[in-house]
């Protein structure tokens, strides 16, 4: 399990207490959950877009928010190890949205669904034992993005 600071408990702690002294009776695990991003909600206007690859399924999250019929850039945001996509997403939307940007964000390989980690050459976790390739799959998500909106090729950028 992984270590949580004393800050985000206690705050975690004091928000329970209060629901539950005002009427609402949300259970710990989910406030956890949603304190994390991975709530389950689907962020407002972002499509889940199946693509299978390599033999796998896999899917990405997307978000065009980009105005006008002049190409915009396209981010691609890769979660950390044990995350997903749509916790990335979530992050981003409003910034996007502000910004005009085309924004993708794949979901990684795991054991668990919504806990993926991704292949880095060495490490990490379910994508690199099962010998996933995860930069073909990103390249993959790039390809299919730019045949559903009007990216630049020349802006490409990756964060995470």
């Amino acid at each position: 399990m992984r270590k949580l600071s004393s800050a985000f408990l206690c705050a975690i702690l004091m928000a329970t207490l209060v629901g539950e002294a005002s009427g609402q009776r949300f259970g710990l695990l989910k406030r956890l959950k949603d304190a994390r991003g991975g709530g389950g909600a689907q962020t407002e206007g972002v499509d889940q877009v199946p693509l299978p690859f390599s033999g796998l399924d896999r899917h990405y999250q997307l978000l065009d928010a980009h105005r006008g019929p002049a190409p915009a850039p396209l981010i691609i945001l890769l979660h950390g190890g044990g995350g997903n996509g749509g916790t990335m997403i979530a992050r981003w939307a409003t910034q996007a949205r502000l910004a005009g940007l085309i924004v993708a964000a794949p979901d990684g390989i795991g054991r668990r669904d919504k806990m993926g980690t991704w292949n880095a050459g060495g490490c990490c976790g379910e994508a690199a034992a099962r010998g996933v390739d995860d930069i073909g799959f990103v390249r993959a998500v790039i390809d299919d993005v730019a045949k559903r909106t009007a990216i630049d090729p020349t802006r490409l950028y990756v964060a995470g």
